[in-house]
């Protein structure tokens, strides 16, 4: 069961009404054990999407040739090496005995919004440094306000 709490008066109570008649039913006294997260802000979510979104449609890479055919551009590998590129990443180890660097995910039930903003804020930094060279912050922030 999924209780939802807010915090009033120093105290966490029950934010809704299925939360605190599951409260209800249990009796004074009653012990419990808890996880307790801070769920994300949904809005910020649109937003950082937007920001990768704006920084795609800027960026044009070379085009090369493999033995495959031409690379194309894709938006979750984009995604992937900006997460990698701000720092946000994991190294696993693969059976060759090989290191292979992963992004981090940014599932909501992986990240809290206190990760997530240092992820947005250093995602606008490589922006900055890799594709949209020469823009500020405020440049970007702007940009990213006219996608949503």
């Amino acid at each position: 069961m999924e209780v939802r709490l807010i915090k009033e008066a120093g105290a966490l109570q029950p934010y809704d009404t299925e939360s605190e008649e599951w409260l209800n039913s249990k009796p004074p006294g009653q012990y419990f054990n808890a996880s307790i997260t801070t769920p994300r802000n949904y809005k910020f979510h649109k937003k950082f999407f937007a920001l990768l979104n704006l920084a795609f449609n800027h960026w044009n890479p070379e085009p090369v040739m493999t033995r495959h055919g031409q690379a194309q551009k894709c938006r979750d590998q984009f995604r992937e090496d900006l997460i990698i590129l701000s720092g946000h990443y994991v190294i696993t180890r693969r059976l060759d005995g090989t290191e292979r660097i992963r992004a981090k995910s940014i599932k909501f039930s992986n990240m809290d919004e206190e990760e997530f903003t240092v992820l947005y804020d250093s995602i606008v930094t490589v922006i900055i440094q890799k594709i949209l060279i020469g823009w500020t912050v405020e440049e970007i922030q702007e940009s990213v306000g006219n996608f949503l």
